[in-house]
């Protein structure tokens, strides 16, 4: 069970095209207390594959090793989990707010 000053913990990588990795959180409150399961299933709903999506579609900063793409790079990061955490919020969105303005990418062949 939840305590409802918990705010949410938003995980992922960025994978470059060398298998190296980048981890990142973001934490979001959760003013209107969305249950995790409803959280994870909403994100899901928005990825590539089940586990992809690009940062500019959700939003969130680029895990990106900087000073090393390549052109056999890519832009697509990792979906990890999302969790409950006592960590205070470090965006000024709300979980919901990031639900609600998250895009799946349209693709065209």
């Amino acid at each position: 069970m939840k305590d409802s000053n918990d705010n949410v913990m938003f995980s992922y990588l960025y994978r470059d095209a060398g298998n190296y990795r980048n981890y990142g959180e973001i934490i979001f409150s959760n003013n209107q207390n969305l249950q995790i399961d409803f959280i994870d299933s909403k994100i899901k709903e928005k990825l590539i594959d089940g586990e992809c999506f690009v940062h500019l579609d959700f939003g969130v900063p680029n895990l990106f090793f900087e000073d090393c793409l390549t052109e056999d790079d890519h832009d697509w990061h990792t979906y990890k989990s999302v969790s409950f955490t006592d960590k205070p919020s470090n965006n000024e969105r709300d979980i919901a707010d990031f639900i609600a303005k998250m895009k799946k990418p349209i693709f065209s062949i």
